[in-house]
């Protein structure tokens, strides 16, 4: 099988190609993590969770969503998280404050 799509590589932070992000499927682990690789250290990568339910608020009832594609900005201080509905065509974005 062919998961080579579903990997997010490199998303350096700085520009550093020393720093990248997998979104880890269910057949990986949970369906709801992120894990940060740096610096070379690819045994003991940072994980990062994301909401997996969407709830606008609005009369649209709440659903599932999945991470499709990730961005950093360039001081590595906030991961945004494009999400889409499982069941469904919508789209989301979450913000995810990072620590160094």
């Amino acid at each position: 099988m062919d998961y080579s799509n579903q990997i997010i590589s490199p998303g350096g932070i700085a520009g550093s190609i020393n720093n990248f992000f997998v979104i880890a499927y269910y057949w990986m682990y949970s369906y709801n993590i992120i894990l940060q690789y740096k610096e070379q250290n690819y045994t003991e990568p940072i994980t990062i969770t994301y909401e997996t339910t969407f709830n606008d608020s609005s009369q649209t009832a709440a659903y599932e969503v999945q991470a499709h594609y990730l961005f950093v900005n360039d001081a590595g201080t906030e991961l945004s998280v494009l999400r889409k509905g499982i069941d469904n065509d919508n789209w989301s974005i979450e913000f995810i404050k990072m620590t160094n």
